[in-house]
């Protein structure tokens, strides 16, 4: 659907302060859930801008996915660092519907953060990606969350369980 004036209505909705008193977050999550069928390049600065907000970041996700704008691939990516993980895979998937040129490789970057929690949202993206070698590097990670997730997701994309050895894998 594209309408101008919805779509001005919609990321106005979405700029609206979150104040004690009264929560904007309901308002900001409707609206950043309906710029998901309107698709209007006006609105992408005002998404990433949600992006920043951990209850409105799902439909902000989702509504820049369907918007296909590559402006939002660093801001999506910077998500996946979040320690709340609940929106990782929305994300992963916005990113896969951008498919901006360089994403992989800024996820590989991520994959090598120094922050576990960085290394994590990695492998979401990766996986959208359909990266089975840097799942299977992620077995050997330092962390036991990392390598648990890695191992969960190379299972889910293949339908094999290997174990947790990369060597496995990479037979």
């Amino acid at each position: 659907m594209k309408d101008p004036k919805t779509a001005k209505l919609l990321t106005r909705m979405l700029r609206r302060p979150i104040s004690p008193g009264h929560s904007g977050r309901e308002t900001r999550r409707a609206a950043a859930k309906a710029l998901v069928k309107v698709r209007d390049p006006g609105a992408v600065g005002p998404l990433i801008a949600a992006l920043k907000d951990r209850e409105t970041r799902y439909w902000a996700a989702e509504a820049l996915g369907a918007q296909k704008d590559a402006r939002a691939t660093r801001p999506l990516i910077e998500c996946l660092t979040d320690e709340n993980t609940w929106a990782h895979g929305r994300i992963a998937r916005a990113l896969r519907q951008i498919n901006a040129p360089r994403t992989v490789e800024w996820l590989r970057d991520l994959q090598r953060s120094s922050r576990p929690r960085g290394r994590l949202g990695a492998l979401y993206g990766l996986a959208a990606f359909d990266q089975i070698d840097a799942l299977i590097d992620s077995l050997a990670d330092e962390d036991e969350e990392v390598r648990r997730m890695a191992h969960r997701l190379l299972r889910n994309m293949t339908g094999e369980d290997r174990g947790a050895d990369p060597a496995a894998w990479r037979q």
